[in-house]
């Protein structure tokens, strides 16, 4: 049922813009635009930005730290110093003023034992780790770009093959009526008749699928018309290279082992960052303190401390040191746990990696030859199928084997036609599996 409501919305939007202008796009046009445009890609995107504010969050750890009070609050009025304490006022005790009540103190750091350093390199390889994870998924759009417009050139040769195969079976069956035939074989290629054209219906909603799906990966606007600049699925020849030159490709270009070598070395230095924040860190230290009041008589006497009149400066270098001994461990010990986890991983990516390219480099072969064979035997099919129609004509052959031959006809174009197309979607494989474009085609010619 759900699959019936999103072809039916599919027909009635495509029939809804079928006025519209046909906007014909490369392949090498998506590439180039689709995957920059794509919903998945701009959220992977994100994490770059992330990252570049650690950075930010690191150096401002290393500025100047500076604590500021400020307040105004009542105080009980009376006059007085403590010297002479025989001034005081008592009278007017129970009136009351304002105290203003200011105090600045902080830490400029000298010296931190590299700590900074090390915590503004993990950052700036948590950024290589953010792009190389964006790369690999700007790497997987592209294959899925590929697929589909791959998929719409199948469904184009497809529906010539099934419409042309629909009017043949009419011109035949206008021979039939013309001639004294049996029913059964009017049955027959009337019933073989409507099953061609509930498959034509069955591909073009595949085809409209598939264009909605383009535009939506490639980031166009639904309202337009975007058709591919090919118009079938053709067989275009790659020479393909040694298995070596594609392994070195995949140590040089791999996004997920650059991932796995930016975080390692991330995690490191965050570990070792981690650790020297035990270390006390040397410093210029001040202090600032300011409090005021008209309600208090301000001691004038060096001998008296009077918190309500005062304004002092003490600026001098020392040491700072958190004393978070446990805490700093376990964190630094953490991190270096998942470290060790990371480094397991990429030792089996490596080998996992390097296997997964030698197959995708044996199936780019393995069709290459599947063409050849399949080709044959479309060849064969087509005269098969041209004969019988010429024998079904004139009354010579009956509707069975008539519609036999479509069959045959069909099978064999359907398989040398996906043989094409998962030979373009083998290089496309290969070019994810190794991390950068490989297919000769879309690093030589403007598709």
């Amino acid at each position: 049922m759900f699959s019936k409501i999103i072809i039916l919305t599919s027909i009635f939007i495509n029939s809804a813009f079928a006025d519209a202008p046909i906007i014909r796009v490369s392949l090498k046009e998506i590439l180039d635009r689709g995957p920059h445009l794509n919903d998945d890609v701009k959220n992977e995107s994100l994490n770059i930005a992330r990252f570049v504010k650690d950075e930010q969050r690191v150096r401002a750890e290393f500025k100047p730290k500076i604590d500021i009070t400020l307040g105004v609050g009542p105080i009980n009025k009376a006059y007085g110093d403590a010297v002479a304490s025989t001034n005081s006022d008592i009278s007017e005790i129970g009136n009351w003023r304002a105290l203003v009540v200011a105090s600045l103190k902080g830490i400029y750091p000298l010296y931190t034992w590299g700590r900074e350093g090390d915590l503004l390199r993990a950052a700036k390889h948590g950024q290589n780790y953010a792009s190389a994870k964006l790369e690999g998924t700007v790497n997987s759009t592209r294959l899925k770009l590929k697929e589909i417009y791959y998929g719409v050139l199948l469904t184009n040769n497809l529906i010539e093959f099934v419409s042309e195969g629909i009017n043949e079976v009419e011109l035949i069956i206008e021979k039939v009526k013309k001639k004294k035939f049996k029913k059964s074989d009017l049955y027959r290629l009337n019933i073989f008749l409507n099953q061609l054209k509930s498959k034509q219906i069955e591909i073009k909603n595949k085809r409209s699928l598939a264009l909605d799906g383009l535009k939506l990966y490639a980031g166009y606007d639904k309202s337009l018309n975007i058709h591919p600049k090919e118009e079938w699925l053709e067989h275009e020849k790659r020479k393909i290279k040694s298995l070596d030159y594609y392994q070195d490709l995949l140590v040089e270009n791999k996004p997920e082992l650059k991932q796995l070598e930016e975080g390692i070395e991330a995690k490191r230095l965050l570990a070792i960052g981690e650790r020297k924040s035990n270390y006390p860190n040397l410093g210029i230290l001040f202090k600032y303190e300011y409090s005021y009041t008209d309600a208090r008589q301000a001691q004038q006497s060096v001998f008296a401390y009077d918190p309500y009149n005062e304004n002092s400066l003490i600026v001098g270098v020392g040491i700072k040191w958190d004393l978070n001994f446990g805490i700093s461990k376990a964190k630094s010990q953490k991190i270096n746990i998942e470290s060790e986890q990371l480094k397991y991983k990429q030792k089996y990516a490596k080998h996992g990696f390097a296997i997964k390219v030698q197959e995708k480099w044996r199936i780019v072969k393995e069709f290459k030859i599947k063409i050849k064979n399949s080709k044959k035997a479309n060849r064969l099919g087509k005269k098969l199928l041209s004969r019988t129609i010429i024998g079904g004509g004139i009354g010579l052959i009956k509707a069975k084997e008539v519609v036999e031959a479509y069959e045959i006809r069909a099978y064999t174009y359907k398989d040398h036609l996906e043989n094409i197309y998962n030979y373009n979607l083998a290089w496309a494989e290969l070019s994810l599996s190794v991390g950068t474009e490989v297919d000769p085609i879309l690093l030589t010619k403007k598709l």
